[in-house]
């Protein structure tokens, strides 16, 4: 679950770029610097947690996306992936679309009735 924000957190009040360095030469400053300003919200727990769950990238609760992956190795921490997701939501839909295209070859189904659930 997404962190309870109230607006006034580090990573709200700051240059959002901080929380998501690119590799430049600064990389690391501006990597510790943000995770300095994680240490002092009071969110910061929370907000790990969700990056841990989440493998999002950038600066979360302190972490880096290296730092996460150790955590969650070493915790057995299975993150939930947006791709997984997405993938799994195409395959549900392509296979409705197929099943739908036969009931359609058999009788003319009405499109109302894809939506119904079936059983």
């Amino acid at each position: 679950m997404y962190p309870q924000t109230t607006g006034f957190e580090p990573c709200a009040t700051s240059d959002p770029e901080l929380f998501f360095p690119e590799r430049t030469n600064n990389f690391l400053k501006i990597t510790e610097l943000a995770k300095s300003l994680c240490r002092t919200c009071a969110i910061q727990s929370a907000c790990r947690d969700f990056a841990l769950h989440t493998d999002v990238e950038g600066i979360w609760g302190g972490t880096d996306e290296r730092q996460r992956k150790v955590i969650q190795k070493k915790e057995g921490i299975e993150p939930y992936r947006f791709v997984k997701l997405v993938s799994a939501l195409i395959d549900k839909m392509s296979n409705a679309q197929t099943t739908r295209k036969k009931g359609s070859e058999k009788n003319e189904s009405n499109d109302d009735d894809y939506w119904k659930p079936s059983g």
